[in-house]
């Protein structure tokens, strides 16, 4: 199942083995990220970053080919 957003998951260590990416359809996306998705959704913007204690979460819109 190809997903509609990428997903890319950062870690503030620097390291370059914790950072994770993989697709996420919209459903399951909203259920975490509810108001990044309809910022997404309702906007030009293509991607979006959430920051926490750990890392960065980056949520990118997918495009169609």
């Amino acid at each position: 199942m190809s997903g509609d957003f990428r997903v890319t998951l950062t870690h503030d260590s620097g390291d370059a083995d914790v950072n994770r990416s993989f697709e996420m359809s919209q459903v399951e996306l909203q259920a975490h990220f509810p108001n990044e998705v309809k910022i997404l959704q309702n906007s030009p913007i293509s991607a979006v970053s959430v920051k926490d204690e750990h890392g960065t979460v980056i949520l990118e819109k997918q495009t169609v080919s």
